[in-house]
């Protein structure tokens, strides 16, 4: 947003320089990403008037121009064709310098010596893409009144330009109103309130309707008689200091007002609408339109249009359209003053790549109450410039929100650091038109709709904050308790896990937290009522958040044995995402094991054993599996006492077949359910210094036996002296046919003695008996 500081000073009292006014603004918020000062820049360039105009007799495009600066008269010698005898002008006089910093002296035009040079806007530092074609095309002639001999910035009131960073929260200072208020605020200066037409306003003949609900306010001006001509000097000057191109008095009128109040205007050619009819409603999909910059687009569903007998000669919030322009010829236009729906309008812009200042403003959130100011400003700049026959018509009145927010004084030192006076921030948000008063102890505030970055305690305290500067705040120490830092139960937990894996060669690995179906059907997963789909996917293979991590982990060993890695130990502590019976979603911890070219089973049976023993877990037992995931010969389910903490065997074959691999083993195990066994803290025990004894027995048993069952009977003879049991062997073969032969290994020994063989022998016998009668098991 670049802001005239001449057109600021309308509004407010400032005597500081342009930088000094920069630092200031950026102080209290308002950041300022450069200075244009014309004062120091341009210099020497004075006001003078042409007394009379000769050709010059030894080259035929120029003239020889007498000048007249009231204290002294001169000579200047020119090629400019757009002035007249009488005109005023800006002479650059021997010495001058102008913006591109050329220094002007004296020259000789064959045989006559020009003092000097009349200056163009271009020459005093406006870029070329800002001034009017007319402006372009000849030197600056200066209005009728100018007083002689004075500093051309003063005659033209030029004293500096801001550029500031306009944040997307605060579209009110896309405008001078919305600066000037900052400006008051800051240099506790009073605002002066914007001069509007009062006159009467008789209804207008415009046949308007509004058919969408996406139109906050819409209220137009009608004016009759108009003559389209150029704008007067300081009209032009203002807007090519705001960034603007003059084009001609009733389309700079509009672009003026949309800088000075914020609000874009639209001037319609009155006599091209079809029967003086305005309709506002949504577009239909496909309608094909020429903007006024002559681009032909298509409209969509949604769109909102402004149309005359149905016939599009706008598209809102956008740009006009080319049918219903104003030109040299238009004598009665209708002006235009709204609030539309800012997304609507963001959305529209967007797809058709458009950026014109009317969507860089209406696709934020704009006041509607602005509409009518808007047209009351217009039309008061139209009667100073001579025009009287205005007509009124409110199609839609523009209603802002009601909000009022209270601040408590304590909160407010409490967040800032620094005891603020109430009075001091009642006076800067008046300033800044949030009406404030302090009643029952608290900071009320009325919120202007012009401000909808403002919506509860902790943004009036920002404004307070801001306005105050911070820079007054001291730095102080943090005040606060020292405390000391833990790990949680379960990140303790799963270090320890992931500390143990790694000592066991096993690689971390880190997948993605989402899926796609596509991956979990080569799992054969089927729970798909569990799954928790997301809203707005980066793309369908990232569209579910994953209820387990096996797909991912094959993926992963796919990738590997294709690369040539077939030897691979990975594991993963990760998240799992299910949703439960009564919709509500859970996000459960899991820990996954794989491992390949590896070892067998039993390898990852010690691994999944070791992660049980770390946790201090010695209740558990593994049965049979029923997971299809698995092979069904080679897997089994992991409980501890009777709850079921996971799985884990061979990845069945037919989907290790999917990822194109063969012999894969992975464990799939609830750390959430491990965690609540964990055993919190270990006695240590010295070793026995007595001998213990390994016996191995070996059984022919169905092959529905388990090992885990066998072990079970033999621990649930209680013996004093039998320590533990573990597995050691199995063997099949033909002669076997549905049986098999599984070695179980015992540990005996006692804390106080040497067992006495007949101890041992009686265990060992107990053993057999009991296996026996349960399976009806044969010693081998």
């Amino acid at each position: 947003m670049l802001l005239s500081l001449n057109w600021l000073k309308d509004y407010i009292k400032v005597d500081e320089n342009p930088t000094k006014i920069a630092a200031m603004l950026s102080e209290t918020g308002t950041h300022a990403e450069s200075v244009i000062e014309f004062k120091g820049r341009v210099t020497g360039v004075k006001t003078a008037k042409i007394l009379k105009i000769n050709k010059h007799e030894n080259a035929d495009k120029l003239v020889i121009c007498d000048v007249d600066f009231g204290d002294k008269k001169d000579i200047i010698v020119t090629a400019a064709k757009n002035m007249k005898e009488g005109d005023i002008v800006g002479v650059a006089t021997p010495g001058s310098v102008l913006a591109d910093g050329t220094k002007i002296e004296p020259h000789d035009f064959r045989g006559v010596i020009s003092n000097g040079m009349f200056v163009s806007y271009e020459e005093i530092g406006f870029p070329k893409d800002f001034i009017s074609k007319e402006d372009q095309q000849g030197i600056l002639i200066l209005p009728e009144d100018t007083k002689l001999g004075i500093d051309l910035t003063d005659a033209i009131n030029l004293d500096g330009i801001i550029e500031f960073e306009i944040t997307p929260n605060r579209p009110d200072c896309l405008s001078v109103f919305g600066l000037a208020l900052e400006g008051a605020a800051t240099f506790d200066s009073d605002y002066k309130e914007m001069e509007l037409f009062k006159g009467d306003l008789p209804k207008s003949e415009i046949d308007a309707s509004v058919e969408t609900d996406k139109v906050g306010a819409y209220e137009l001006a009608v004016v009759k008689n108009v003559e389209i001509k150029e704008s007067p000097v300081w009209m032009r000057t203002r807007l090519m200091e705001s960034g603007i191109r003059p084009i001609n008095n009733i389309i700079d009128i509009t672009n003026y007002v949309m800088i000075e109040t914020g609000i874009p205007m639209h001037a319609f050619d009155l006599d091209k609408l079809n029967e003086k009819n305005i309709k506002v409603r949504e577009a239909k999909d496909g309608e094909s339109i020429v903007l006024l910059d002559g681009k032909e687009v298509k409209t969509e569903e949604g769109d909102i249009v402004i149309t005359s007998k149905d016939e599009p000669v706008a598209l809102a919030g956008i740009m006009g359209l080319d049918n219903s322009k104003v030109t040299s010829e238009t004598k009665n236009i209708v002006l235009e003053g709204a609030n539309f729906d800012h997304v609507q309008i963001r959305k529209t812009g967007k797809r058709l790549d458009i950026n014109s200042e009317a969507r860089t403003r209406f696709q934020k959130k704009l006041d509607p109450t602005m509409a009518r100011t808007a047209i009351l400003r217009a039309l008061y700049l139209l009667n100073t410039l001579g025009f009287e026959e205005f007509e009124f018509s409110e199609v839609v009145k523009g209603e802002s929100e009601e909000k009022i927010i209270k601040t408590r004084p304590g909160r407010v030192n409490s967040l800032i650091g620094k005891e603020i006076d109430v009075d001091f921030a009642i006076r800067k948000l008046n300033l800044l038109k949030v009406n404030s008063k302090f009643e029952d102890g608290l900071i009320v505030s009325e919120i202007p709709g012009f401000r909808p970055d403002l919506n509860i305690e902790a943004d009036i305290i920002e404004e307070i904050g801001r306005l105050y500067c911070y820079k007054n705040v001291e730095s102080v120490p943090i005040k606060t308790e020292l405390t000391v830092g833990y790990e949680s139960e379960l990140k303790s937990f799963t270090n320890k896990i992931r500390k143990q894996l790694k000592y066991s060669s096993y690689f971390e690995t880190l997948t993605y937290s989402f899926i796609g179906p596509k991956l979990l059907s080569k799992i054969d997963y089927k729970d798909e009522d569990s799954f928790i789909k997301i809203l707005n996917p980066l793309g369908e293979e990232f569209s579910v958040m994953r209820p387990t991590m096996n797909a991912h982990f094959l993926e992963v060993a796919e990738k590997n044995f294709k690369r040539s890695n077939g030897a691979l130990k990975i594991f993963e502590v990760g998240h799992v995402f299910k949703k439960g019976e009564n919709g509500e979603y859970d996000q459960l911890t899991n820990l996954n094991i794989l491992h390949m070219g590896f070892g067998d089973f039993y390898d990852l049976r010690n691994t999944v054993v070791q992660v049980l023993h770390l946790c201090g877990i010695s209740d558990y037992k593994f049965v049979r599996s029923t997971n299809e995931f698995y092979h069904p010969g080679r897997s089994a389910e992991v409980f501890i006492g009777e709850e079921s903490s996971g799985d884990f065997g061979q990845v069945h074959p037919n989907i290790s077949a999917n990822f194109d691999l063969k012999e894969v083993y992975m464990a799939e195990l609830s750390v959430d359910k491990l965690l609540k066994y964990v055993k919190k803290s270990f006695i240590y025990a010295p070793k026995s210094k007595f001998q213990e004894v390994r016996k191995e027995i070996s059984f022919v048993v169905e092959d529905k036996v388990l090992y885990g069952d066998i072990k079970e009977t033999i621990l649930n003879l209680n013996s004093p002296i039998l320590r533990s049991v573990y597995y050691y062997d199995v063997y099949k073969d033909e002669l076997l046919r549905n049986k098999k032969s599984i070695t179980i290994g015992l540990v005996i020994g006692a804390e106080d003695r040497t067992l006495k063989d007949n101890e041992i022998k009686s265990l060992m016998e107990d053993a057999i008996e009991a296996v026996k009668k349960e399976f009806g098991a044969e010693l081998r």
